[in-house]
């Protein structure tokens, strides 16, 4: 029996330092088959930089728009 699959999608705007910490807690999870899609509609401060360590881990997928919405 396969496990389910989950898609995590968490949006972003202008607070990256919150999103690192959820990324620890969804790497701390028993439960690992699942993606996370980090969405950054940042204006003045994007995750990115404090988020390359995780998209090591191919479960973490980083979007960004071309422009702010």
């Amino acid at each position: 029996m396969n496990s389910p699959f989950i898609s995590i999608v968490l949006p972003t705007r202008d607070r990256s330092v919150f999103v690192p910490l959820v990324l620890k807690f969804l790497l701390k999870q028993t439960f690992t088959n699942f993606e996370v899609i980090i969405s950054d509609n940042g204006v003045y401060d994007l995750c990115l930089d404090k988020i390359k360590p995780f998209l090591t881990d191919t479960r973490f997928k980083y979007k960004r728009p071309p422009n702010p919405m």
